[in-house]
């Protein structure tokens, strides 16, 4: 609602002004949009707990003509979630053994789902791997015993 306003609001300015004028405002609205987007992309490149339902890691495929193994990717993003969500574990003080690890991989293989976030051919391409479930952060705390 408040982008609709903020658009009326430029769209109105922009019918009573003279050419130098709307030169500015383009800039101004192009200007706006790209910020829109660099949020946007920060957003999905922000890796950890994104809230307590979702876990999240990155994984960049080097361009090669747009080809790449979906499964080698997919495999890349459950390990590093492991990894990673091990080592959370292990700064929250909680004990991480290979029935932890058993654990984490269940959780992972059953609710973790693979992104493509850029399908830039002349860039890497990026992906996102995400855990999702209810209450995940808690779910994961409570998988591995304090020390």
């Amino acid at each position: 609602m408040k982008t609709f306003m903020t658009l009326v609001t430029i769209s109105i300015l922009f019918l009573g002004c003279n050419s130098t004028q709307k030169n500015e405002i383009e800039k101004f609205q192009k200007n706006k949009i790209t910020s829109q987007k660099e949020t946007t992309n920060k957003e999905f490149m922000k890796e950890g707990f994104i809230n307590n339902n979702t876990f999240r890691v990155i994984i960049l495929s080097p361009f090669n003509n747009c080809e790449y193994s979906k499964d080698k990717i997919l495999k890349k993003g459950e390990k590093r979630a492991l990894v990673t969500l091990s080592k959370f574990l292990i700064s929250k003080n909680r004990v991480v053994n290979s029935n932890t690890r058993i654990k984490l991989t269940n959780l992972i293989k059953s609710h973790g789902h693979l992104e493509k976030i850029s399908d830039n051919c002349e860039k890497d391409v990026i992906f996102s791997f995400n855990v999702k479930a209810n209450n995940l952060k808690s779910l994961i705390k409570n998988i591995a015993p304090l020390r």
